[in-house]
This record gives C-alpha cells, sequence and structure tokens, in this order.
C-alpha cells in the first residue's frame, strides 16, 4: 500500500469503515481499497476509456453536458461509477474499475432520474406480469404493436417473466410508461442492476460539467 506517501489531512474521507480511504483535490483522486491491495492517483484523464464508450453509442464529446463521478466502497473493492447526462437526453450509468492503471467498463447502462449515485437501469429488458385473463404472448403482441421487438422471453417465478427487446437509446423508460397504462399486465418493472451494499462519495476532480 502507498498511501504513507500521500499527506494525511481532515479532507481524507473513510468509507465502508475503514475498506477504502479517498482523498479528492481540486484535480486529482487519490485512493486506496484495502479489500484489493491496492492505492493509486488519478486525474480527469483517468476518463478516457469511459469517453470512448460513449462515442460507441454516438455520444460525442460535444454531447456531454455533465459527468458526476463518485466512488463505492464495499466488500468487493471500490469501484468507479460516472452518471453521465447529455444534450439530447440520454443518460448513462457507467460502473468500473482502476485495472492495470486506467479505468475498465465493468457495466454500461441507462441512468435514472434519481438524484446521487446511480444502480444502473438495463437497456433492453423488463420484467413482466400478465393481468388475469392475459398471457405473456398477449404482453408480447402488444409491445410489438408500439413498434418494438420482442426477441426473448424468459421466464422468472410462477407468470413473471423477464423479456429482452430491441430498442435504442433509453426508448426502455418510453416502453415502461407505456405499459403501466396497459390492461393486459399486472406487473411492468424496469430491471435495475444489483449493487453491493457499500459507502460512496462524490469526486469533484473527475466531475465534469459543460456550464
Amino acid at each position: 500500500m502507498a498511501w504513507s506517501a500521500y499527506t494525511y489531512s481532515a479532507d481524507i474521507k473513510i468509507l465502508s469503515q475503514g475498506a477504502c480511504w479517498a482523498q479528492d483535490e481540486s484535480d486529482t483522486l487519490k485512493v486506496s481499497s484495502f479489500n484489493e491491495h491496492s492505492s493509486y492517483v488519478v486525474d480527469k484523464n483517468f476518463l478516457g476509456p469511459l469517453i470512448q464508450r460513449l462515442e460507441k453509442n454516438s455520444v460525442t464529446v460535444s454531447d456531454i453536458t455533465n459527468i458526476d463521478s463518485y466512488i463505492h466502497c464495499s466488500g468487493l473493492g471500490l469501484r468507479h461509477v460516472f452518471k453521465v447526462s447529455t444534450a439530447n437526453d440520454q443518460n448513462f450509468c457507467v460502473w468500473g474499475q482502476y485495472k492495470k492503471g486506467e479505468l475498465s467498463i465493468l457495466d454500461f447502462d441507462l441512468a435514472d432520474s434519481y438524484q446521487g449515485i446511480c444502480d444502473g437501469v438495463v437497456a433492453n429488458k423488463l420484467i413482466v406480469g400478465p393481468a388475469n385473463g392475459f398471457t405473456i404472448e398477449d404482453i408480447s403482441s402488444e409491445v410489438e404493436s408500439y413498434g418494438y421487438k420482442v426477441v426473448a422471453k424468459s421466464p422468472l417465478y410462477k407468470d413473471i417473466s423477464s423479456i429482452t427487446l430491441e430498442v435504442e437509446s433509453n426508448e426502455i423508460f418510453k416502453i415502461h410508461t407505456l405499459l403501466k397504462a396497459s390492461k393486459t399486465i399486472r406487473v411492468v418493472d424496469l430491471v435495475t442492476r444489483q449493487r453491493p451494499i457499500g459507502e460512496a462519495m462524490f469526486s469533484e476532480a473527475l466531475s465534469y460539467s459543460s456550464k
């Protein structure tokens, strides 16, 4: 561990009962993850792989209005979390980790509208259950009547299923809203990533605003 090389000060944040230490300065973030036996310092250059992944999703640098950066510390170690807002209302939730000197993307999902750190909404899945007298096939037919293709159906529990859709951008939120008003459906939920219990901290050094 290289934390001893850092200057200790009152602004060091101790997370998850000492599992992680972090110090967020004006242009650098210093962190130690004791469960992973790692310690490192990063700046905004660390965001390079995030920008590249966004560009693969047709999001240019000029489209980005905000990047809210967090670190999340749990028994699994330290993760970097980015909530990305864009000018065209595509909002992303990206979880990654420090690996071999750079950001390694773990999950690239949509972001919900809640404030603070995001868990990530899977962009092409819904959890559904039919109302009395209807079936999963009726739900699939309704989804396709809106112009979206159902590419897979997976039973989960009793009459509850997961459906996978062929959609673009953040269309899953629109479909979710449409189905909530449907009489053929008893249950419809977005698929949100389940994250380990831990403690999070906002990082100004790794955040960005176009304003």
